[in-house]
């Protein structure tokens, strides 16, 4: 089983892990351990105990502070039909980005505290005297965490099923995800389909500075393509997915201030070629 959390309200991973056999629950609009989401986290795992699964896997967002799993896990207990045994949380470590969001961004470091596992994926990307320096940062921040390197995630899976977490205490603190500070996010939509991917590449990359993330399905000139925008980086994937309507998904670093960013910017790349933008 897999609970599924986007920040946003429409879900663009959920689609991607869609599988025959594999039971899912999607859960929008904030992090699954802001009290805006907690109590319908609980309610999915608890949903989940009656179904005849093995496991849970749960993908939180990006932004997501899982420091009070603890106290989730304990009121799930009183409720679930079959008890869950918590095998530990894995934390995926951006290497091309992890240093500039450790300075910026609490949660990051507060996932990297809560993690058994820290995987640190893209190492093909920096140099050694960075990942070194990264691997201090986590051992500096969690000495405990087994640590396993990658790079686009070619790893031995063995650990799935494995107990992660081998103490049996779960952290359990104030998670820092609250309504207050929660990202604006948005989407927009689009019907053009002859958008040529070099212009489209040049939207993003006005955009991303402005955003923490942004991704989505768009159909461009050249093809269907799922996309994800992380800092500087923009990738492509072709999509074997159908979709009515090419959809952006933004999550902000500057409030609402980006809708008018975006708004600007595609009118200065496209012009005239029609959108929507929603909240």
């Amino acid at each position: 089983g897999v609970v599924m959390n986007e920040f946003g309200k429409i879900s663009i991973d959920g689609p991607i892990l869609e599988n025959p056999g594999m039971e899912m629950i999607e859960l929008t609009r904030g992090s699954i351990f802001c009290s805006c989401l907690k109590l319908s986290f609980a309610e999915s795992l608890i949903k989940m105990a009656d179904k005849d699964i093995d496991y849970v896997l749960v993908e939180s967002s990006g932004l997501a502070d899982p420091s009070n799993i603890g106290e989730i896990l304990e009121a799930v207990a009183d409720y679930a039909l079959v008890p869950y045994d918590y095998c530990g949380c894995i934390n995926v470590v951006d290497a091309y980005h992890f240093m500039d969001q450790l300075a910026s961004i609490e949660t990051v470091k507060r996932q990297v505290e809560t993690a058994d596992l820290v995987l640190i994926n893209k190492v093909d990307r920096v140099s050694m005297e960075t990942y070194e320096q990264i691997m201090g940062e986590v051992r500096t921040i969690n000495a405990e965490a087994e640590v396993m390197k990658s790079s686009h995630f070619q790893i031995d899976f063995a650990f799935m099923g494995s107990k992660l977490n081998k103490s049996d205490t779960i952290r359990n603190e104030a998670s820092h995800n609250t309504p207050e500070n929660k990202p604006k996010t948005f989407s927009m939509q689009f019907d053009e389909k002859a958008l040529t991917r070099e212009a489209f590449t040049d939207f993003l990359n006005q955009i991303a500075p402005s955003a923490y993330r942004v991704k989505g399905y768009v159909q461009l000139a050249e093809g269907d393509y799922q996309f994800d925008v992380v800092g500087s980086l923009i990738d492509y994937t072709p999509s074997p997915n159908k979709f009515e309507q090419s959809t952006v998904v933004f999550i902000s670093k500057i409030g609402p201030q980006l809708i008018k960013t975006v708004s600007d910017t595609w009118k200065t790349v496209f012009e005239e070629t029609p959108m929507k933008l929603a909240n």
